[in-house]
This record gives C-alpha cells, sequence and structure tokens, in this order.
C-alpha cells in the first residue's frame, strides 16, 4: 500500500492543474460552495427562506460539494461539518455521530435524521446508519441544523437535524451509471434514471457495495448492501419508494468478539407529500410515511447463552403531518402544523412482551417577523406520548443585519430525547435490564453568533454555545443493572468557519471547533468530545481536472472505558478527470499518509485476548470509480 500512496501523489502532481494558469474554464456549479448563504432551504423554519435568513446555525452541503469532496459514504461527507463530530465504534462500518459534544454513549440517537422530510432513525434503538449502509449516490444536498430542532421536528432532534435530500424527477430524460473498485475488496456500482412519462416525472436508483476489510481484531469486517429507491411526482404529489437490504459483520469486543456475528438488516419505506395552496398566501402541505425494518443479530451457536443470544427486532412506524405556512403580510409568517405516528416494535429479548406499541401526537406553532434590519423567530412544540407523557419545546431566535454584510444571530431552543424501547425493555440475561420508568433526555441551548461577507470572494462565521442537559440516561455496570434517568451535564464552545474563493478555479475552507463538556454522572468529559477540532480543505479546477485535498484533526478525547485517545490528523484527496464531456474518472485517497490512530481503547476488564485490544482505524484506503452520463 506504501508504492500505491506514493503513486497517488505523483499522480496528483503530474496531472494537476498550473497555477498560475487559474482562472479558466471554471464550472459555474462550483460556485454554490461558496454563496451557500444564498441557497433556497427549508429544513430550519420548515419552509423555502434563504440561508442567510435561516433562525438556526446551519450548514449547506450540495450535490456539487459531494461530488469533489474525497468521502466514500455519508458519515466521511458529515465529519467535514463545523459542529459535528464522527467516530467509529468498533469498525469503520459502524459510525457514530455528535453534534456540539453530545455523542458519549448516545450513537446517533441525539441527533434526528430526515430523509426528504420523513425521520429515518430506527424506533427500537433511535440510530440511524451513516456508513456504508446508506447510499449517497441520489443526494441533491444535505441541510444540517447546529443545534436543537424539537420545536419543529420533536423527538430526537436534541442536538442537530440532517435532513438528506434525494434528487428530484427532472423535465428530461438522462441518467448515469458508475463503477467503483478499491482497497477493502471494495466492489460497488450506482444507477440513476430519470424519465418523464406523460405528466408524472420519474426518477430510479439503485447501488449496490461489497467491502470486506481484513479486518483488526478479526475477519469479521464484510458489508453487502444493496438499495434501490423511486420518486415519483406529478404536478404538486410526490410519492417515494426505498428498499435496503444490508448484511454486514460486527468485529467489535465483548460478545461480539466472534468471526461468525453477523448483523442482517432488510428496510423499506413509503412516503408521499402532497402541497398546494387553496387561498392566497396560504401552503398546505400534507405527508404520509411507512418505515419498516427487520433486524438479525446472529451468534455462532456454540456462543449461545442467556446474554448471547440471537436478537430478532421487527419494527414499524406509520405517521403523518398537516402543515400551514399563512403569509399575512409581507414582514408576519405563521406556521402551524399537528403530527402523529404509531410505533411498534417486536423483540425476542423484550422483557416480558412479545411485542410493544407507542403513539405520539403533537401540535406546533412557530411566528416570523421581520423587522428593520432583522428578523425574530418564536416558536413552540407539545408532544404527547403513550409511555412518557408530554414534553413542550420552545424556541426563540433574532437575527439582525446591522450592514448588509453582516449578520447576528442570538437563539434559544428546549429539546429532548425520549428513551428508547431498548433502552426500556430491553433485557440482556443478569447484566442489564430495560427501566420503564425512563424519563426524556432534555437540553436547554443558547448560542450567539457573528457573520460577515467581507467580499464575494470570502466569508465568515463564528458562533458561540452552550448546552445545559438534565435526565441523561445512564447505566453503571458496576452497582446496577437498570439504566436510570439520572445523569447531568453540560457543553459549551466555539465554532468558527470561513470560506474564500482566491481566484474563480479555486475554492478554500476551514472551520474550527473548540468545546468543553463535562458530564457530572462521571466527573469527567463526555465520551468521545475532542476539545479541538478542525477541517481545512481546497478545491481547484483547471480544464478537464478537479483536485481536492482536505486535512482533518481530532484532537485528544475520552472513551466510553475512560482512556484516553490521541489527537491525530488525516490527509485525503480526491481528483477527477473528464475523458469526455459525459465520463468521469476519479480517485478517491482517505489517510494519504496511512496515519494510524485509536479510535475506541481497551476495555480495563481484560489483560489479555481480544478485549484487551485497542481499535485502530484503518490506514490508508484508495476508491477508483468511473462514471457515463447519458
Amino acid at each position: 500500500m506504501r508504492i500505491a500512496r506514493v503513486l497517488f501523489i505523483i499522480f496528483l502532481f503530474i496531472t494537476s492543474f498550473p497555477l498560475s494558469a487559474i482562472g479558466k474554464d471554471v464550472s459555474e456549479e462550483m460556485l454554490l460552495f461558496f454563496e451557500e448563504k444564498e441557497l433556497i432551504i427549508e429544513t430550519p423554519a420548515r419552509h423555502k427562506q434563504k440561508a442567510k435568513e435561516s433562525p438556526s446555525s446551519i450548514s449547506v452541503i450540495t450535490e456539487d460539494n459531494i461530488k469533489k469532496l474525497p468521502a466514500r459514504n455519508l458519515a466521511e461527507i458529515l465529519e467535514t461539518v463545523v459542529g459535528y463530530d464522527v467516530t467509529y465504534n468498533g469498525n469503520v462500518r459502524r459510525s457514530n455521530i455528535a453534534a456540539r459534544g453530545l455523542l458519549d454513549t448516545s450513537l446517533t440517537k441525539r441527533v434526528l435524521f430526515l430523509v426528504d422530510g420523513r425521520p429515518a432513525n430506527r424506533v427500537g434503538d433511535g440510530i440511524f446508519d451513516i456508513g456504508f449502509e446508506t447510499p449517497v449516490n441520489n443526494i441533491e444536498r444535505i441541510e444540517i441544523i447546529r443545534g436543537p430542532g424539537s420545536a419543529l421536528y420533536g423527538a430526537n432532534a436534541f442536538s442537530g437535524v440532517v435532513n438528506i435530500i434525494t434528487k428530484p424527477p427532472k423535465e428530461k430524460g438522462s441518467g448515469d451509471i458508475a463503477a467503483t473498485y478499491g482497497t477493502g475488496e471494495a466492489k460497488g456500482y450506482d444507477i440513476n434514471f430519470n424519465r418523464p412519462i406523460g405528466n408524472i416525472g420519474l426518477y430510479l436508483t439503485a447501488s449496490g457495495l461489497h467491502f470486506d476489510n481484513e479486518g483488526i481484531w478479526n475477519e469479521n469486517e464484510q458489508v453487502n448492501r444493496e438499495s434501490i429507491g423511486l420518486k415519483a411526482v406529478y404536478k404538486d404529489l410526490t410519492l417515494s419508494f426505498g428498499y435496503n437490504d444490508n448484511d454486514k459483520g460486527l468485529p467489535q469486543k465483548g460478545r461480539y468478539a466472534y468471526k461468525d456475528f453477523v448483523s442482517e438488516n432488510l428496510a423499506w419505506f413509503l412516503y408521499g407529500d402532497y402541497k398546494f395552496e387553496p387561498a392566497k398566501n396560504l401552503n398546505l402541505d400534507f405527508n404520509l410515511y411507512l418505515n419498516t425494518s427487520d433486524n438479525k443479530l446472529l451468534y455462532s451457536d456454540k456462543v449461545q447463552s442467556a446474554v448471547n443470544q440471537d436478537q430478532l427486532r421487527d419494527e414499524r412506524r406509520i405517521g403523518g403531518e398537516v402543515l400551514a405556512n399563512y403569509e399575512i403580510s409581507d414582514k408576519f409568517t405563521i406556521l402551524s402544523g399537528i403530527a402523529a405516528r404509531h410505533e411498534r416494535f417486536e423483540y425476542n429479548l423484550d422483557l416480558g412482551a412479545d411485542e410493544r406499541h407507542s403513539t405520539s401526537k403533537a401540535i406546533f406553532l412557530q411566528i416570523e417577523g421581520k423587522i428593520e434590519k432583522g428578523i425574530v423567530t418564536i416558536g413552540t412544540r407539545y408532544d404527547v406520548h403513550s409511555i412518557y407523557g408530554g414534553h413542550t419545546s420552545p424556541r426563540l431566535s433574532f437575527l439582525y443585519n446591522p450592514m448588509d454584510d453582516a449578520r447576528l444571530r442570538f437563539a434559544y431552543g428546549n429539546a429532548y430525547r425520549p428513551p428508547e424501547f431498548l433502552e426500556m425493555y430491553g433485557y440482556r440475561g443478569s447484566t442489564r435490564i430495560g427501566n420503564e420508568d425512563l424519563t426524556p433526555e432534555k437540553v436547554n441551548s443558547y448560542e450567539a453568533g457573528i457573520g460577515y461577507t467581507f467580499s464575494k470572494y470570502m466569508d465568515a462565521d463564528i458562533t458561540m454555545f452552550y448546552n445545559d442537559i438534565e435526565d441523561i440516561i445512564v447505566f453503571n455496570s458496576g452497582t446496577s443493572k437498570y439504566q436510570n434517568s439520572s445523569g447531568t451535564g453540560s457543553t459549551r464552545g466555539i465554532e468558527v468557519e470561513l470560506k474564500s474563493r482566491p481566484v474563480k478555479s479555486i475554492h478554500l475552507f476551514a472551520n474550527y471547533t473548540f468545546q468543553e463538556t463535562h458530564n457530572d454522572y462521571t466527573e469527567d468529559r463526555f465520551a468521545y468530545a475532542p476539545k479541538h477540532k478542525f477541517n481545512l480543505g481546497l478545491t481547484g479546477e483547471y480544464g478537464s481536472s478537479v483536485l481536492t485535498l482536505t486535512a482533518g484533526y481530532k484532537g485528544s478525547r475520552k472513551d466510553t472505558f475512560g482512556n484516553d485517545l490521541e489527537d491525530y490528523m488525516v490527509i485525503n484527496g480526491k481528483y477527477i478527470y473528464s475523458i469526455k464531456k459525459n465520463i468521469d474518472l476519479s480517485i478517491i485517497a482517505r489517510n494519504i499518509f496511512d496515519k494510524r490512530y485509536v479510535v475506541e481503547g481497551h476495555d480495563p476488564q481484560y489483560t489479555t485476548g481480544i478485549n484487551a485490544r485497542a481499535y485502530i482505524y484503518e490506514g490508508v484506503s484508495v476508491w477508483l470509480g468511473l462514471r457515463y452520463q447519458f
């Protein structure tokens, strides 16, 4: 692999553009990377607005960004976002995400993931897979809220919201086919096909991936995924269907440390959305969705026990919303809505029942007023749940523009993360028993930010935040086998973003996150919360070539065992060469300089064997891609 790395770097220098000639043949798409604030978005306020008018701290990743970033999956895209941090629990196939230091042991539960506005976190454990399990070939853009979002979205919008917006059908037929081959026996394909039939627009997508790394702890690191999706649009009606068949190995510690321990997951969804305008300045939006997931965690027969049993999960969620957006005048807008959903979770290791059900209902209201040089947003949402009762989530924000190029933002929000079915009813023999009396985690969040656009070539933002967390769901294996809602803690920090276009064909970005966290329960930092994190990126285009280089630094942090993990920096790159107007060759190199770093320390209960080893993340990885557009 050292030879491959050297050849890749030489290849970049030989074929990349001459800096003295920069400024020619610039694609207009690249400008989107640095005109983010002019983009029209919907996630922060649930109606269309310019990104610069958002009541929340946001980041937007466009289709063009995704194409040029040296990222193979959603996790590697999101780790470049300021305030967000991705960690790998056990292996590259299990990626977890935190917003503003709030990961600890919650995996992805404290960030709400939406796909075209549809809630996508799983029913049983609240997780959304951001690794190779989720295809990224049909993403149009990703709208990301940094901070609480429960005032509009309810459960799980605790520290952030990520809305993945997929590509819509186009008026003219088109499509593309792509193939991938790389390190870890990676073989993949992507197919996107757009075809209008009469007044109906159709967009079909299919993708597959086989991945089988050598493994750090054992050889059980394979991924096999097949996905298909269909989106149909007729006037104001959109219907979507998705299917994902994902099998993967789980080479982790403790009960997972077996070569033949695998996860098999089959999931599909249906989604419908209808928008119309019954009266002037009044827009209504109706949506319905059905999410299903059948998940199996399978052990070898020789290790079956009360603790190590096959886990069979069958989960369903059906829900819907009605939203009304009324523009009273050019200065005042009222958004109101109702939501309801029913969830069913069947688990063979449930504590005393074959299946569990829950229902929830919600009502929300938001008032947005434009004053001279500013926008005030006030909103609240009330959710009532059949198991853990009601919760009110208010928010208030003030955006002020003292000058055309300057902006100030102040915001407060309250959000919650509910206990999941596994936390309330899961059973692990004599080691862990669910607690039906758990209550939702709660956070009061405060932030203040300032931004300035120096020119059309440079933009900067600085945001300060503070989060006060209550009723954290904790588990102490040394004193109790029950989880309880007794934890408290706080996080505070500063986020800095800078984007620059010194000349038309070179784009630079840099972001830095400083955060201090404190878990009152452990009297230490929250796990996996580095004090310092920064990203640097450069994208340049000349003629038929595009080159992107990124550097990511992560400071020292604790893992869940209390180990101190050292800081590290990783350099990544992507090169795209247009062989013809409709044929692109790409090379992605992750961890170019083969930096080895620990993502999870050893379990202190063990002094020998697999559980006494730290998990060291994979070294250099090179993936080749070929895409044909028609």
